[in-house]
């Protein structure tokens, strides 16, 4: 399972990601299910603050999220990792009642690379996520006890591990 906490594979990150070079811009990247944009992109307007929304046909995402100052998302694995792999400090507004999104979220708060919230507090987590994004130290390694982060693309270990396997099944056949 590749995972960014506790896989025998940390994150298959995919070439552009692993390529990008991450820079900190003055927007957020929003990256949220369509029932949930309308308020999250009216509450960054009230307040004045830049924004790019995706899925967007014709922008071209991974620039974006390599340049932006954070994103908010919800908690879908592939995303965190590459946003984790970037070092873009993370707002995370999980489907609730969506078992892999609450895990994803909890893993990523104790990562200390984000701020988990609801939507129903937005105001509330949005000024907690500010504040966090005006203190965030890229550089920082978790070291939650007991918890095993690989924030890093794990792309040859997979490979590694996926040839070995193989080699070993040829030799018992």
């Amino acid at each position: 399972m590749s995972s960014f906490y506790q896989g025998d594979v940390g994150p298959i990150i995919r070439r552009e990601i692993r390529e990008a070079q991450p820079e900190t811009g003055d927007f957020f990247l929003v990256y949220l299910h369509e029932s949930m944009r309308p308020q999250v992109v009216e509450e960054l307007e009230k307040r004045g603050l830049k924004h790019q929304v995706f899925p967007q046909p014709g922008e071209d995402f991974v620039a974006a999220l390599a340049s932006c100052r954070g994103v908010i998302t919800n908690a879908g694995h592939q995303l965190l990792s590459e946003t984790l792999h970037l070092k873009k400090p993370v707002l995370s507004l999980p489907f609730e009642k969506q078992y892999e999104q609450t895990l994803n979220a909890k893993m990523l708060e104790k990562s200390g690379r984000g701020i988990v919230g609801r939507l129903t507090s937005l105001e509330e987590y949005l000024d907690k996520y500010l504040s966090f994004t005006e203190h965030f130290d890229p550089s920082y390694r978790p070291s939650e006890a007991g918890v095993h982060f690989r924030l890093e693309d794990d792309s040859r270990r997979a490979i590694d591990l996926l040839q070995r396997h193989l080699e070993q099944r040829e030799r018992v056949s």
